[in-house]
Order: structure tokens, then sequence, then C-alpha cells
């Protein structure tokens, strides 16, 4: 069952021993959401939609729940929320995120996220913010990674 972007960032941030920046959680939580669409029949991680911005896909509730903290970690700014229990195949997919993404530079997970292949750059416009990128081209952005891969 999805969980809110905020439980998913708290669980994130928590799992790199709160060595996020608002950009690289951006990033992590869009992976994971993208490797939980297609391990996981097409359900999705989060309850939210991410949007096509310039710097990539960007989930516009937990972007201005860090935004404050720029390109710094960010601290424990979550002390009532849950995050994502333990027993929960969302919780594995953001683990699995964590583990997939660590000693991979932030500007290397922009590029990622900007594939030319990806949804992101199906979607994007210029300059405009707000764009929705729908699960269904994420979930297809998964598997062109994963064929390529065999």
């Amino acid at each position: 069952m999805p969980v809110s972007s905020i439980n998913a960032g708290k669980t994130l941030c928590e799992l790199s021993g709160w060595k996020m920046s608002n950009l690289r959680l951006q990033k992590a939580l869009y992976i994971a959401h993208m490797y939980h669409l297609g391990t996981n029949e097409g359900v999705p991680l989060i309850n939210e939609t991410f949007e096509a911005w310039m710097y990539g896909p960007v989930e516009p509730i937990l972007y201005h729940y860090c935004r404050f903290y720029g390109r710094r970690d960010i601290p424990n700014i979550f002390p009532i929320m849950s995050g994502v229990n333990k027993d929960q195949p969302e919780y594995k997919s953001l683990e699995k995120t964590i583990r997939m993404i660590e000693g991979i530079s932030s500007a290397k997970l922009v590029g990622f996220t900007h594939s030319d292949k990806g949804a992101w750059k199906k979607i994007y416009n210029g300059g405009e913010r707000g764009l929705p990128i729908s699960n269904d081209l994420i979930e297809q952005e998964h598997y062109v990674y994963v064929t390529k891969k065999r």
C-alpha cells in the first residue's frame, strides 16, 4: 500500500545515516518509486505524484518540506512522522535504493533521472513546473533499465 512522500523521505534519510541533501533525497525517492513500480506490478511506492522540474523529477510536498536545507544534509526534521514500517514492501524498496545509490554522486543521480529514455525527458517542457509524470511512464522507465542490463 503506498505511503506518503514525507514518511518515505524520513525513511530514506534514516537509512542513509542522515547523509541526504534535498536534491539527493528527491533523486533517491524517484529511483525507489521507479523500482517499486517495476517490481510490484505497478503498485506505487508513494501516494503523491512526481512533477517534471528543471533539475528532474520532483515530489513537491517533500521538496517544500525539506527545501530550507538546500545542499546541506537534512537533519531529523520528521520527529512526529512514523517513517515506513520495516515489514512493508515499501520499506524494502527504500532500503534497496539506498544500497543501489551508495557511492554514486548526486550529479550522477541527476544524470540518471535526466536520461533521454526516461519519463522526465518525455514530460519536461522548458522551464515549466508542475507537469505531472504518470506512474505508467515511470514504470516504463524501470523496464528500459532492467531490459538494458540483460
